[in-house]
């Protein structure tokens, strides 16, 4: 139990006061780092007028900045300017954008070619979550709830994640199974089963079917998790995160996806978004 100590007619903790101190120091140093979209070179004195902060606290921050690789100091007049770090951060930005854009592309490209809703679905700490669809235009059609976790069990989506999940991620998986047995984690309202039967589910994918994934590609689901639903699943990774394209709609029309020259065009979508 933390203890509380009363000023000014307030309780505050040590840990509270430690966390409201870290979290003000974060804040100090954001704003310095985004003084640097205006200028591109910067001393501690600029520092301190601009933000209003004693010459010593500007010097600390751009010290600190600098030997996390944000800031690099100029050996001649020793001001400031933007380091590796923010560089690796823009890199990563433009790419994390540029895939995203891209994906909806090729959702948009894959729905209008087979009339049915394309999804993409990311693997996100042990329950998979769709980021974005584009829906079929047909009467009789299926979406999915945008950013709703959901477990991960024995749907096409399901399995191809949990085919090309990494140890580490397959962990995660389990882990989410096991808190919605004891309860400590409700399973999403468009999961239909009960939490045993979540791991029945799961329990009934063999490894000889995730290693068949694994070899084509894709995986072909016919009312696995609703009845009257289909979907054709292929992976993504995107450098460490799992993705999943996902073609979904009425049975019969997904059965007639399934054949050579579509599940190569589908594969292929896929595979460009990969970096």
């Amino acid at each position: 139990m933390a203890v509380k100590t009363s000023v000014s007619g307030r309780d505050q903790s040590p840990v509270a006061n430690d966390a409201g101190k870290g979290l003000q120091s974060l804040g100090r140093a954001l704003k310095v780092l985004a003084l640097f979209t205006d200028d591109t070179s910067l001393g501690p004195r600029a520092v301190a007028t601009r933000l209003e902060l004693s010459p010593a606290v500007a010097h600390r921050i751009l010290a600190t900045l600098a030997e996390n690789g944000f800031l690099e100091q100029n050996a001649v007049d020793r001001t400031y300017q933007l380091g590796w770090m923010v560089g690796q951060l823009g890199n990563a930005y433009y790419q994390t954008g540029h895939f995203h854009q891209s994906a909806r592309q090729v959702l948009k490209e894959l729905s209008i070619e087979t009339g049915e809703t394309a999804a993409l679905h990311v693997l996100r700490g042990g329950y998979r979550v769709c980021l974005m669809q584009h829906e079929s235009s047909k009467p009789l059609r299926y979406t999915m709830p945008l950013h709703e976790s959901m477990p991960v069990t024995n749907g096409a989506t399901d399995r191809v994640m949990r085919a090309f999940a990494t140890e580490l991620e397959v962990a995660d998986i389990c882990e989410v199974i096991n808190k919605v047995l004891v309860g400590e984690e409700k399973p999403s309202l468009m999961d239909l089963d009960t939490p045993e039967q979540l791991q029945i589910d799961y329990d009934s994918v063999t490894e000889k079917q995730l290693e068949k994934i694994r070899q084509q590609r894709f995986e072909l689901g016919l009312g696995l998790r609703e009845s009257a639903v289909g979907s054709l699943a292929t992976p993504i990774r995107f450098d460490t995160t799992l993705f999943v394209l996902t073609i979904f709609g009425p049975i019969h029309r997904i059965e007639a996806l399934n054949q050579p020259e579509f599940l190569t065009r589908l594969v292929a979508a896929a595979a460009a978004l990969e970096p």
